[in-house]
């Protein structure tokens, strides 16, 4: 593989993981015939994930480094970047973890210090630490916490019995898996219940399935500035895959530019920073008003108050709105830089018709129009309202001029599909 600059590196790991987005969907949810429009990506199911953990965290006091956790999960499941999303039903699930710590392994010794991902993956996968023997349980838990709401929501054939489904999915999971009495009690609590949304009460089984069954629901909130600019996709992208874009790009960017920052904190302050979307849902930044980002904060506040210790989340919360600490502010500016990104990526894939947007709102909004006028590209005029608004520094700027100049790809699929870390489904 060719060397690359440092701002070639960002944006071509940046559009590897993105295919956790768009192109690497759960697969067991299509082998037990789902019927639904939306069925969740990896990247959204890793966003669950998250909020699994820090409910679990919060109401049952676990002696865990919960940023850790947060981060741990992140990057969990790199590997199916490039092997995709495999099942018992394709091949076995040690073949599997063989198969994916190697494309892991091999993966990362092309990332300037990815001994960081490297090291993080094999310690979850190697379940020897306390924050990764909860990842991995959060990992399992999820999956059978979102299989149960798809069958309270009747996604699935018909031919399922509802009850016979639930025990079975989750008594699955059960038998194989070592789950501490704190998951039992969840696990057990839905199997013979449907899962709803309640304020905090005196039980913490309750206010994690409230917590996760409210936070869920940003899998299936979408992005609204994909709709206003008729971004031509099956479905749009959801809140969470944005959740989780914007930290891989923080991420690499910690990586590839050894930046003085604390990446724990950054990944966490992310993981919550659009939790008021759930009740307010998504509007664009060029049409949010100071109005609405209250509503927001108060909105997440709600969601957040579930939890025990949801005091928590909100310090990390106010810290990203506050953009007064060095983290927060990298947060924030990742938080712009990333759509620009997938901006050039739209682009290259001829997502979007600048000539079929009557009705759009933003064309309206001055800087739009001005770059727009220069009759260049969408992700040209999206690339430079950025820099003209956000002001980007360091290495922001140069990352950004990069998308700007040159088309976003990624050397390392091919490369590693070539030495052979790929799979062929049984």
């Amino acid at each position: 593989m060719e060397k690359m600059t440092r701002e070639q590196t960002v944006t071509s790991l940046f559009y590897l993981t993105n295919k956790l987005k768009d192109e690497v969907k759960r697969t067991g949810w299509h082998q037990k015939g789902i019927k639904r429009n939306r069925v969740e990506s990896v990247a959204d199911h890793i966003f669950g994930c998250q909020m699994l953990a820090y409910a679990m965290y919060s109401e049952f006091n676990y002696d865990i480094d919960i940023d850790k956790v947060i981060l741990m999960l992140a990057i969990h499941e790199i590997g199916e970047t490039i092997i995709g999303d495999l099942t018992p039903e394709d091949i076995s699930s040690k073949e599997k973890s063989e198969i994916e710590r190697a494309a892991v392994i091999r993966l990362t010794e092309m990332i300037p210090n990815g001994e960081f991902i490297r090291d993080l993956f094999l310690e979850f996968e190697e379940k020897k630490t306390k924050e990764a023997q909860f990842a991995y349980q959060i990992d399992k838990a999820e999956c059978d916490l979102q299989a149960k709401l798809y069958i309270q929501e009747g996604c699935f054939d018909h031919l399922y019995d509802r009850k016979e489904f639930t025990n079975s999915w989750i008594g699955f999971d059960i038998g194989r898996i070592n789950f501490d009495e704190n998951f039992m009690s969840v696990l057990n609590t839905i199997m013979n219940n449907d899962m709803e949304v309640k304020e905090h009460i005196d039980n913490p089984i309750q206010n994690v399935i409230s917590f996760y069954t409210l936070t869920n629901r940003l899998k299936d909130i979408r992005r609204e500035g994909e709709r206003i600019w008729k971004v031509k996709k099956d479905n749009y992208g959801s809140i969470a895959e944005h959740t989780y874009s914007v930290q891989m790009l923080e991420l690499f960017i910690y990586l590839i530019y050894n930046q003085d920052v604390d990446i724990k904190s950054i990944i966490s302050q992310t993981s919550v920073h659009e939790l008021g979307e759930i009740l307010n849902g998504d509007i664009s930044s060029l049409l949010k008003t100071n109005e609405d980002s209250n509503n927001e904060f108060a909105a997440a506040k709600s969601v957040i108050d579930i939890l025990t210790r949801g005091n928590i989340l909100l310090d990390k919360l106010s810290e990203f709105n506050n953009r007064k600490t060095k983290e927060s502010i990298y947060s924030k500016y990742c938080d712009k830089l990333a759509p620009d990104i997938i901006s050039k990526i739209y682009d290259s894939e001829n997502r979007i018709d600048l000539d079929n947007q009557e009705g759009n709102p933003l064309l309206n909004n001055p800087i739009v129009k001005k770059y727009l006028d220069m009759k260049e590209s969408f992700s040209t005029m999206w690339i430079l309202f950025g820099q003209e608004v956000y002001k980007y520094p360091e290495p922001f700027i140069t990352i950004s001029n990069q998308v700007l100049n040159n088309d976003v790809t990624e050397p390392y699929t091919k490369v590693l599909i070539k030495e052979g870390y790929s799979v062929n489904k049984k």
